[in-house]
């Protein structure tokens, strides 16, 4: 079940079958393509605590995984009931509570800006104690699930090491998740990333190229020796595309390409450079959150071996 306004004869107290402003809000947000993708239901947990279910939101084209929690609200007014809300924040991932003023006719608190609604609690005077028949779910369903689940726009320099490294590391950031269940039995994503590359260590170089997800390598390849160039540098972009099958298998393509060096910002000409198309299969569970990765590795620890990634961007296929 998700977003629910009860008849009064079924509501704890009539007051919970009154439309008010947060609930237009709602509604108008999932119109416009804001709100849960999965989980994030509140229940009642113990004593005044409401717990609220792992799952993800979107809200302005973004995807945020929430992670699950216990919220624990006020307890009562000596005198008058109120209305609590609880929601989660697209910026950040985080699920807070927003505390209604208790009145003998209460309103819900107004709607945080870059949230979307999960819950309205019914807080009754003098309660210590909620209970199931507090919760009415203010969560709109998207039906349609796409939106861009992870961008990374940091340059991040993989130089002087032979290590493997992960493109994802530039200015704090890490490795995107994909949230447990988001994909659903036959959903998919797409990643591109793209960046530069030089080597100007005086010799030819490999260069190797791994995509992960979870704990499986889908990809692993390395390219023909590359040469030396002593100032311009090759332009990269690698695309991935995965399909659900079923929860817990996919279907993977991969695309990359490596031009020659140029010092022209886009390098057109009759030497393709560097190209590859890679076709592959997994079987990792989604139902529980799956990390994604990118890395690679130079063939020498050398200072004069760099590959930077400049753009990264992740999102579900509509």
């Amino acid at each position: 079940m998700s977003f629910t306004i009860p008849n009064e004869a079924d509501a704890f107290n009539g007051r919970q079958a009154e439309i008010d402003k947060v609930d237009w809000d709602a509604l108008m947000l999932g119109i416009e393509g804001n709100g849960v993708l999965i989980g994030c239901a509140v229940t009642w947990s113990s004593g005044m605590g409401y717990a609220v279910a792992a799952g993800a939101i979107l809200h302005g084209g973004s995807v945020k995984a929430i992670s699950s929690t216990t919220k624990t609200l006020s307890n009562g007014d000596a005198t008058n009931p109120r209305f609590d809300l609880i929601t989660a924040k697209v910026t950040d991932g985080t699920v807070n509570t927003t505390a209604g003023t208790a009145a003998a006719n209460p309103v819900c608190p107004s709607l945080p800006a870059d949230s979307v609604p999960l819950a309205i609690i019914y807080v009754p005077a003098n309660e210590t104690t909620g209970a199931a028949s507090r919760v009415y779910d203010r969560r709109t369903m998207l039906q349609r699930r796409t939106g861009i689940i992870h961008k990374a726009t940091a340059d991040y320099d993989i130089v002087n090491t032979a290590a493997e490294q992960s493109v994802y590391q530039g200015s704090g950031e890490s490795a995107p998740v994909i949230p447990a269940n988001l994909l659903g039995p036959n959903g998919g994503f797409w990643a591109r990333l793209s960046g530069d590359y030089l080597n100007n260590s005086g010799a030819s170089r490999t260069l190797t190229v791994k995509v992960k997800f979870g704990s499986t390598t889908i990809f692993n390849t390395t390219t023909p020796t590359l040469s030396t160039s002593p100032t311009n540098r090759r332009k990269w972009v690698i695309d991935v595309f995965c399909q659900n099958t079923a929860s817990g298998a996919q279907k993977w393509a991969c695309w990359f390409y490596l031009t020659t060096a140029s010092a022209d910002a886009l390098a057109i000409d009759n030497a393709i450079g560097q190209a590859g198309v890679g076709v592959a299969s997994s079987s990792e569970d989604t139902t529980a959150d799956k990390t994604f990765d990118v890395t690679f590795t130079h063939a020498t620890n050398n200072a004069s071996l760099s590959i930077k990634k400049t753009f990264a961007i992740l999102s579900l296929l509509p």
